[in-house]
């Protein structure tokens, strides 16, 4: 591993630990080994990690939405979706506690959420779509029905985190992973055959 990658890792750890504000760059620099000065040497300043990281995880993230691209729906591809889906959240759950407090300080960050939500929401539509073309959902094509769904989908999977530590619940990967639970229930109503899509 090199040197701004173990910089970028002990970041990740730290902000999922103790989040971005209790960090500092000089806390990043010990937990990687290396010199404050080194990581002056990558990465201008702390915002500067943070956008890096977004895009690590959009491109990391998107994996999981290129896991289900051009296969024909079935139980296991939407359970392999919903679980890539929540391993995201958890490995980079800063994001999900943070990302309105931080896009606010950052506005290019705002720039890279902004697009990449509208690119999520598209990409998660042509899910849903595609699942209504293979016969496990009908949305009877309702455009406002969907574009619904797709919102409360999206408010679930983006602020159940932020759910769990306002109630006092502890904050663990098996918990988060109850969201996909959710969002199968907000999806219950329109399958066609729940036999073939529900265990």
């Amino acid at each position: 591993m090199g040197t701004k990658e173990a910089i970028l890792e002990s970041a990740m750890v730290l902000f999922n630990e103790y989040g971005t504000g209790r960090v500092s760059t000089n806390h990043i620099a010990e937990e990687a080994g290396v010199s404050p000065g080194n990581l002056y040497y990558h990465f201008k300043n702390k915002e500067e990690i943070i956008r890096k990281l977004f895009d690590v995880m959009v491109a990391d993230w998107s994996s999981v939405y290129e896991s289900v691209d051009g296969k024909v729906f079935t139980l296991a591809i939407g359970e392999e979706f919903l679980i890539g889906h929540y391993e995201m959240l958890w490995k980079y759950r800063f994001f999900s506690r943070e990302m309105v407090a931080l896009i606010q300080k950052d506005p290019l960050l705002g720039e890279k959420q902004f697009a990449t939500y509208a690119q999520r929401m598209n990409q998660l539509e042509a899910i849903l779509l595609n699942a209504e073309k293979d016969g496990f959902i009908d949305f009877r094509s309702d455009k406002v029905l969907i574009e619904n769904v797709l919102t409360i989908i999206m408010v679930i999977s983006n602020q159940f985190l932020i759910h769990l530590e306002s109630v006092g619940a502890d904050v663990t990967k098996k918990e988060l992973g109850k969201g996909a639970a959710l969002v199968l229930q907000v999806l219950r109503p329109y399958f066609v055959n729940e036999d073939g899509f529900i265990s």
